[in-house]
């Protein structure tokens, strides 16, 4: 693409560009916004990111090759700026424009031709449950004869490919990218979450979605949103900003919205989402269990094994038989059920869609063990996460719940307290351990945690060889794989052996390092062990 079509695009999008040096005949060959990885023929936009400015690097970029650069016009007018930059010979073009995070992602989309304008997009966003629901709704859609795409926490998937996910929502030039091989691949539907990160960060911006589903809020990323309220505008800007379809013809952009909201109502913040998008021109799908809603479970009963919910619908009554568990998968059931309804897809298809799930990697996910009690693994790594699976294993759970979890390091303090008082309320005896420190004090955030243990709770080593321990018992190990060892050891029959935080992923970040870690694989690891010990 030359650059003069490229900014044709850009402008027409509403994006100012002005061209300040260099020529517009020059041929763009890809965008990026990494200095250090810039090739020759490519375009690098400047990022004021959350740790440092790309604007710093421009010099780097044109060392490497950079055929044309793209800064805001704030920085090339301050008084910081090198005065030679426009002047010396090498230079490469330079575009400004007002606000680059918005024009790297609309030029990523016209770069790589618009892709979303061929796909059905249907993004998920919410504090929890995104993972699960968009795998519901992946499953409605196939179920339906649709190619489909995923995107999210635990990968980029669509046919025979998988992408390891390094963000939930990728940075605008990776999405356009993979919307562009979807569509070369014949993926006519992506189904995506969508984080409050990458919506407070622009990445979305030049995606338009037919169907937006609202999960709930709950304390999360208060280290990057500060307030609340903050939080709750960024989740709100997926429905006031990206929903409804617009197109690009003849560089005319036309606004015509259509789409679909899918919003919790028994959520205090689905109902002021619901509320604030009245009188739009977009259609409104409510879901809840407690109060009225469009679509609501008639009955439903968890179990041990999986979920059976009879559910009420705008377009008539469904009945779905689950394994997944508990009263959040319910939840997460009704919003995939709005989702398929909104897209005008039959309820027994939606019924066979979600009846084909058989689990979520590392959500409720029980671990395989020939024991007489459970192992479960779950992501929850916020107080309304854990509080939403504690409480659906404490509805069938026969014995003890015996809880093993930690707080991820560098990451918002403020809910590490309100995770043990969470961990109190549902547990019967609660072990203290790493999760990913990152590069905090292990131990640091350890005593963070334990400023939310109620004075009640008795701290115990769990060596009692009699395992006879009263109720109300904690104990810090910060290493995780001996926590998780102690969890199964102190096991009896009916117990239940939650290990929280970590969900799917497959390492542990201690420092800077990526260590491979399992918890699903250490908990099959440590019964073995434990097994072989008692035979002999």
């Amino acid at each position: 693409m030359t650059l003069s079509d490229l900014l044709a695009h850009l402008n027409a999008l509403g994006i100012g560009t002005k061209l300040v040096k260099g020529s517009q005949e020059e041929v763009i060959t890809g965008i990026t916004t990494d200095s250090r990885t810039v090739k020759k023929g490519e375009l690098f936009v400047a990022i004021k990111g959350t740790h440092t400015d790309g604007h710093l690097f421009v010099p780097d970029a044109t060392r490497n090759g950079a055929t044309a650069v793209m800064v805001e016009r704030s920085w090339l007018e301050a008084e910081i700026r090198n005065p030679s930059f426009l002047s010396s010979g090498p230079n490469p073009a330079v575009i400004t424009v007002e606000d680059t995070h918005k024009a790297v992602a609309f030029a990523a989309s016209a770069f790589y031709g618009f892709p979303t304008e061929k796909l059905h997009l249907t993004g998920v966003t919410g504090t929890n449950g995104k993972t699960t629901t968009t795998i519901l709704i992946e499953a409605i859609y196939r179920q339906a004869g649709f190619e489909v795409g995923r995107i999210g926490t635990i990968g980029y998937c669509w046919k025979k490919h998988l992408i390891q996910a390094p963000l939930t929502t990728p940075d605008p030039i990776m999405l356009q990218r993979l919307f562009a091989e979807m569509v070369t691949d014949g993926v006519d539907h992506v189904v995506m979450e969508v984080s409050s990160h990458a919506l407070s960060q622009k990445r979305i911006f030049g995606c338009f979605y037919d169907v937006a589903v609202f999960t709930n809020l709950s304390h999360d990323h208060l280290d990057f949103h500060k307030t609340m309220e903050s939080y709750f505008e960024a989740k709100s800007l997926l429905f006031l900003e990206h929903l409804g379809r617009r197109s690009k013809s003849s560089n005319i952009v036309t606004t015509s919205p259509s789409g679909c909201a899918v919003i919790n109502i028994d959520d205090p913040y689905g109902a002021q989402l619901s509320k604030m998008l009245e009188g739009r021109d977009i259609k409104i799908l409510t879901y809840g269990i407690s109060n009225p809603a469009k679509i609501a479970p008639l009955k439903y009963k968890c179990c041990p094994d999986g979920s059976f919910v009879s559910i009420k619908t705008p377009v008539g009554e469904v009945s779905i038989d689950s394994r997944l568990l508990g009263r959040l998968n319910v939840y997460n059931i009704l919003a995939a059920v709005g989702a398929g309804i909104a897209h005008g897809i039959d309820l027994d298809v939606i019924a066979a869609g979600i009846s084909s799930v058989s689990g979520v990697d590392g959500r409720l996910q029980k671990v395989p063990i020939d024991a007489p009690f459970h192992v479960i693994v779950d992501y929850a790594h916020t107080p309304d996460a854990m509080e939403k699976a504690l409480s659906c294993i404490r509805e069938w759970a026969p014995g003890r719940i015996i809880t093993v979890f930690g707080c991820g390091g560098d990451r918002d303090p403020t809910k590490r307290p309100l995770m043990a008082k969470v961990a109190t309320d549902y547990s019967d005896v609660v072990i203290v351990t790493s999760d990913n420190p990152r590069t905090e004090d292990p131990q640091k955030i350890i005593e963070d945690i334990l400023a939310g243990i109620p004075p009640d709770w008795v701290r115990n080593s769990l060596i009692d060889e009699d395992l006879k321990l009263p109720k109300k018992i904690f104990s810090v190990v910060i290493d995780r794989r001996t926590a998780i060892k102690k969890a199964i050891q102190i096991a009896r029959d009916g117990d239940v052996v939650f290990i929280g935080g970590k969900g799917h992923e497959t390492y542990q970040i201690i420092g800077r390092e990526r260590i491979p870690f399992d918890d699903r694989c250490v908990a099959k690891e440590c019964y073995s062990e434990l097994k072989k010990a008692c035979e002999r």
